[in-house]
């Protein structure tokens, strides 16, 4: 988890307002919801929008739902930080429930 915020944190210094901005309309748009701050914990239900007691398929759906939107294809490359936080919170849910993280 430490890896995450630290890898979370280096990417935020090196974010211009630009794609700050992109990504804040983006995600309240789908409603995903990033941690914010060094101390919070890296909630990867929280940033795909979910709640722990949703199912498998709810997961896998929510993430391809998000990715069709932000994928960096879609946006010219402007949403790599998002999609990756988002890659990786499916990859750690998936890891978590023993899941097949394919996409």
């Amino acid at each position: 988890m430490e890896s995450v915020n630290r890898f979370m944190r280096k990417l935020n210094e090196f974010m211009s307002q630009e794609t700050t901005n992109l990504m804040s309309g983006i995600m309240s748009e789908l409603n995903v919801k990033m941690p914010t701050g060094s101390q919070q914990a890296f909630d990867p239900y929280q940033v795909l929008g979910l709640t722990k007691d949703c199912t498998d398929a709810d997961i896998k759906v929510r993430y391809r739902e998000i990715m069709k939107t932000i994928h960096p294809d879609v946006t010219g490359g402007k949403t790599n930080f998002l999609a990756s936080i988002v890659n990786a919170a499916y990859t750690l849910i998936c890891q978590q429930r023993g899941m097949n993280s394919q996409r």
